[in-house]
């Protein structure tokens, strides 16, 4: 008897001298969307990032991101989200996270992310 395995759209399907037939359909499932995220204002302005939806289906260890380029001097920042960040926001939970400092006036913002209710 012949056995052989393959991996599609995250099943394991095991096939023995069966034919299969895959619907387009069947195996596709629905990712987190990505969704914005605005700083707090200081400085009398603010920043967003966008967190990515495959980043929350699958965690990076951590990961860097980098915010828009806005302000009376136009300018980035950057904020870091861990593993267990990405986790928390997954479940639903609200993390803070501060933002690298502007090096000119040292400036930070702060990030409250949640995902957006389905």
């Amino acid at each position: 008897m012949r056995v052989s395995k393959m991996k599609y759209a995250g099943v394991l399907i095991v096939m023995m001298g069966v034919t299969v037939t895959l619907l387009a359909g069947l195996a596709c499932g629905t990712g987190t969307t990505d969704f914005t995220v605005t700083s707090s204002t200081d400085l009398n302005h603010s920043h967003r990032v966008i967190i990515s939806g495959d980043d929350l289906d699958d965690p990076p260890v951590q990961k860097t991101l980098t915010t828009t380029r806005d302000g009376g001097v136009p300018h980035t920042h950057t904020i870091t989200l861990t593993k267990q960040e990405y986790e928390a926001i997954k479940k639903g939970q609200e993390i803070a996270v501060v933002s690298s400092a502007f090096p000119d006036n040292n400036h930070t913002h702060t990030f409250d992310i949640q995902a957006p209710a389905d």
